[in-house]
């Protein structure tokens, strides 16, 4: 396992050696042997740059580029590197160049920021040089915002003064819009109101182009159009001031529609799974209403499963109605238990749009057979029953989800087991798990995220574990592992046997985020849960885990690293051996 997590932590060392050596270093020639700096100097320039500044000697117009013009276009270069009071000297037919002292920003200004503007400020511009690239980032903030709160056609203007650095930004904020009817520009021979489904708002409510950006992000991830964008006209002539009347905003939505079949691969690591390989095969626009079939694959050394899932929408105006049968094979080897499964189920599945929120419910019967093996023995079990989820989620939480930040998501399964060919149940598992992300402190980009995530399960039955056969392993539960408790080891808490009838956790993290160098956000978290032995009880150990960790968020996934103590209270025959310390990395993963 050491071997495998170096492993993983090499690319981090080279990205971070890259980023060291591919710093500029101090140098005073700008062209060789006609224009340097007087002292050494970490500016550098782009290729056009170059090309004015020092010519081209293999292009006849361009060998020679006369000093004049050289010192022009370099006042306007060190000008948007906020350099403005450059010293020049010609002297032996070169150029000398003092650039003099950058110039910081000192304040910002907003004039006629609407109500609700500064809930939230923006950060890292005060004592930032005042360059073009710092204007430019005010101007494409300030739009955005104001775009959130419902004004969807500003004009925006930044101005900067030199000599003081105060930045004034002058809003024209323009009317208050509501979101209007969506048309589409082509629909790719489906019902326009298949693509409804995604919208993740309603007609009427408030403009917020955030929820813009989530619709055609659902229908994307979905994988029914390769790309999407929500196109509006804005008035020619933008008013000064405005009412507080919202007008309604008519949207035309572009799609491109792509491949009607994808083929889809990932694969990652932990120091729990390693590794792990996905694979997906999607139809897609199967028919006018937009239905698709998927086959999925997942493999890690603890889990491998397929599954095949037809997504039916039949009904035209209904868009957010569907019929998902599914097939599944599934084999798990954890540290109490081992099972092959083979599962059919047919949920009905709704899903509800709210102004800041979705909820999703499905439901519908299930039948499996499940091969448990435990203690060497080999169980034979076949169920009939039925299926439940409801899942609640607010828009921030779903639109951030591979940079969270804010939000909730909470999730109820239901799960109800009768043996074949009876009827009676012999049990019912419920599950209830959530997250829940604060901003503690409203700048953008965010920086402190105070993060909490929650779980409770239980299974009602009269069976307890292993006395038994009729109820297979996977329906009781454990503790211990990234999922949970993360100062003990993946299912290390099991009450000595398969598991328990009941469990219960609660996560708590704070993380520093966006502001140290190379993507580090480190953070705090403290863990505690307790299993028990009777349905909706808790008794006995309460085990907690303090512990300290370390999020990347580069590019290219999100790693995460934790370093935790499992400690034991309010059981004095506890095994010791439980109390350790706990290591864990992975790649792809948030909390």
């Amino acid at each position: 396992m050491e071997t495998k997590v170096k492993n993983l932590l090499k690319p981090l060392t080279a990205l971070s050696l890259g980023f060291l050596f591919s710093c500029s270093t101090p140098s005073t020639e700008i062209c060789k042997d006609r224009l340097e700096f007087k002292t050494p100097q970490k500016i550098k320039f782009d290729g056009n740059e170059n090309l004015l500044l020092c010519g081209d000697p293999k292009t006849e117009s361009w060998k020679h580029i006369p000093l004049a013009q050289a010192e022009f276009d370099l006042k306007a270069y060190l000008s948007s590197r906020a350099y403005f009071e450059p010293r020049f000297e010609y002297k032996n037919d070169k150029l000398y160049v003092d650039p003099g002292k950058i110039t910081l920003s000192t304040e910002l200004k907003f004039l006629d920021a609407p109500p609700g503007f500064d809930e939230v400020r923006m950060r890292d511009v005060i004592h930032e040089p005042l360059n073009t690239a710092l204007l430019n980032k005010i101007n494409e903030w300030t739009t955005g915002r104001l775009r959130d709160l419902g004004y969807a056609c500003p004009e925006i203007k930044v101005q900067a003064v030199e000599e003081t650095g105060v930045i004034t930004v002058t809003i024209k904020r323009g009317f208050l819009y509501s979101f209007g009817k969506v048309t589409m520009v082509d629909s790719l021979n489906l019902f326009p109101e298949s693509y409804r489904r995604f919208d993740a708002f309603n007609t009427g409510q408030r403009y917020d182009q955030r929820l813009s950006k989530l619709t055609t992000s659902r229908s994307e991830i979905d994988g029914i159009v390769v790309s999407g964008q929500m196109l509006q006209r804005c008035p020619e002539d933008i008013p000064s001031t405005t009412s507080d009347t919202f007008i309604l905003l008519p949207l035309r939505e572009k799609v491109l529609g792509g491949d009607k079949h994808n083929l889809s691969l990932g694969a990652g690591a932990s120091t729990e799974e390693i590794p792990i390989v996905q694979a997906k095969w999607k139809s897609v626009r199967l028919d006018p209403f937009g239905s698709n079939f998927t086959f999925s694959a997942y493999a890690s050394q603890l889990i491998q499963k397929l599954q095949f899932t037809y997504n039916k929408y039949p009904l035209r105006y209904v868009p957010r109605f569907s019929l998902n049968p599914a097939i599944s094979y599934e084999h798990d080897n954890e540290l109490t238990y081992e099972f092959n499964q083979f599962q059919v189920n047919v949920p009905f599945t709704y899903k509800a749009e709210y102004d800041n929120s979705s909820l999703a419910t499905s439901f519908g019967p299930a039948a499996s057979r499940v091969f448990s093996i435990v203690n060497n023995n080999t169980i034979n079990n076949a169920f009939l029953g039925g299926i439940g989820d409801i899942l609640f989620m607010t828009h921030d939480f779903e639109l951030y989800q591979s940079d969270p930040r804010s939000g909730t998501r909470l999730e109820f399964n239901i799960q109800i087991l009768s043996p074949w060919p009876t009827v009676d149940p012999v049990a019912t598992v419920f599950q209830l798990n959530g997250t829940h992300l604060i901003n503690l402190v409203p700048v953008s980009p965010h920086q402190w995220v105070l993060g909490f995530r929650y779980g409770l399960a239980t299974t009602l039955t009269n069976i307890q574990p292993e006395t038994d056969t009729t109820l297979p392993a996977q329906y009781f539960h454990t503790l211990g592992g990234d999922a949970n408790l993360r100062g003990y080891g993946r299912n290390e808490i099991n009450n000595n046997t398969v598991g328990a009838l009941s469990s219960v956790f609660l996560n708590t993290e704070i993380r520093y985020a966006k502001t140290l160098p190379l993507y580090m956000e480190p953070f705090l978290f403290f863990d505690i849960g307790a299993l028990g032995q009777e349905p909706f009880g808790i008794n006995g150990a309460v085990y907690t885990s303090p512990g300290i960790g370390m999020r990347l968020g580069t590019p290219f996934g999100s790693i995460r690293t934790t370093l935790a103590h499992g400690y034991i209270w309010n059981d004095a025959n506890a095994n010791p051996n439980l109390e350790h310390l706990q290591f864990f990395i992975s790649f792809g993963s948030e909390f």
